[in-house]
């Protein structure tokens, strides 16, 4: 089919909820929005979005799904996660990461950023979605990095964290990030294990350092919090997306504020770790982009996005046209930077996902309470997912 339309009762455009119609897309973009006329796909109580954006999750960890108890240690499980990817061959970890995105797909995911301490993604079966990789190595040239841009996917810097990595690599990162244009995606602030080895070296996360082999004798503290830390460096810009951050004080998100960096927030990851509540409130309230992701599945049952956004509500008491926004529009124009992705509008790029309700009242409220799979999703224009109707 080189081009479609599909009837919508209600259009969430990347911005708001409004009522629908029926959206024509042709040569990958959206071509007409009109009030009637036939569709192909017409289907009762239809709830047209953007293709969602996962900001965060680790697709070759996949095969870790169900593994690893909730309420774990945090640096026990990440001793046990690092094991289990370390006894893994390249093909499990290849048909993880293309599991991975195949689940993701089916739950109206149109951009993943994947990131990832190995290269079986060039090995792996990958729906044509749009995908950042987001690379731990660290040691790549400038041709490198072209080599590996396409037209839906593209590379980005990945640093593990300000407690794995030190510092002469992590402004080695900075310095590429700005020569080559790319995203930085960092975990930071995400245990309260990581501000006490940044304040004074000490604690768990030295032990766990230690036996993975790192020599940490040239090791000297920042004697700062994650956030400080990364901003001394130069590390808080508005290419840097800061994975998890859930420790924040009051003055770290006036850094962030000033810093135009965004925070990804993984809602059941953030669970599973039973942290206490997520500052998302106080950096919306703040305008500090807010984006969401899944996390891996060894601390995230699936890799549906929408699930996430429920915790978040129920949690943090965001409107659900708020959440869409973060997970559409604000996510899209922060990762990808392409005019008009994540909305859905005449010439928008037609990343879109299509979900029968099941019922009329506060379609927003129920998408996320049900989080149903789509009975469509398309990228850049093409279907990469359609799934029979009841």
């Amino acid at each position: 089919m080189k081009g479609f339309s599909v009837r919508a009762r209600w259009i969430f455009d990347g911005r708001r909820l409004r009522d629908g119609g029926v959206v024509r897309v042709e040569g990958g973009v959206i071509a007409q929005i009109t009030s009637g006329g036939s569709a192909d796909f017409d289907v009762p109580n239809t709830l047209l979005t953007p293709g969602l954006v996962n900001a965060h999750t680790h697709l070759e960890l996949s095969f870790l799904r169900g593994k690893l108890p909730p309420n774990s240690d945090f640096v026990d499980w990440l001793k046990a996660v690092k094991e289990l990817r370390d006894g893994a061959d390249e093909r499990c970890l290849a048909v993880s990461a293309a599991e991975g995105a195949a689940e993701a797909t089916l739950y109206a995911t149109t951009l993943i950023v994947d990131h990832t301490a190995t290269n079986v993604w060039r090995k792996a079966a990958l729906p044509p979605i749009r995908l950042v990789i987001a690379q731990e190595l660290v040691s790549r040239t400038q041709s490198a990095f072209c080599d590996c841009a396409t037209r839906l996917v593209r590379f980005a810097l990945a640093p593990h964290s300000p407690y794995r990595i030190p510092e002469s690599r992590l402004l080695e990162a900075l310095r590429l990030a700005r020569q080559n244009r790319l995203l930085i995606s960092i975990h930071a602030a995400e245990h309260p294990a990581e501000i006490r080895f940044l304040k004074d070296g000490s604690g768990p996360l030295r032990r766990l350092l230690l036996s993975f082999g790192i020599d940490l004798s040239d090791f000297h503290p920042p004697q700062q919090t994650p956030i400080a830390y990364l901003h001394s460096l130069g590390l808080l810009t508005p290419r840097t997306l800061l994975i998890h951050a859930n420790y924040i004080s009051d003055e770290e998100t006036e850094l962030l504020k000033r810093s135009g960096a965004a925070v990804v927030y993984c809602p059941r990851s953030h669970q599973f770790f039973s942290h206490p509540p997520h500052p998302a409130p106080r950096l919306l309230a703040e305008n500090i982009p807010l984006l969401f992701g899944t996390d891996s599945l060894a601390s995230c049952p699936n890799l549906n996005l929408l699930e996430d956004l429920a915790v978040a509500h129920r949690l943090c008491r965001i409107a659900p046209e708020t959440l869409l926004k973060c997970a559409t529009s604000t996510a899209a124009a922060f990762i990808w930077n392409t005019p008009l992705l994540g909305h859905i509008r005449k010439g928008a790029p037609a990343d879109i996902a299509a979900f029968k309700l099941h019922t009329t009242n506060y379609p927003l409220n129920a998408l996320l309470s049900d989080a149903p799979q789509p009975f469509l999703v398309c990228c850049s224009g093409k279907i990469v997912h359609q799934a029979e109707t009841q």
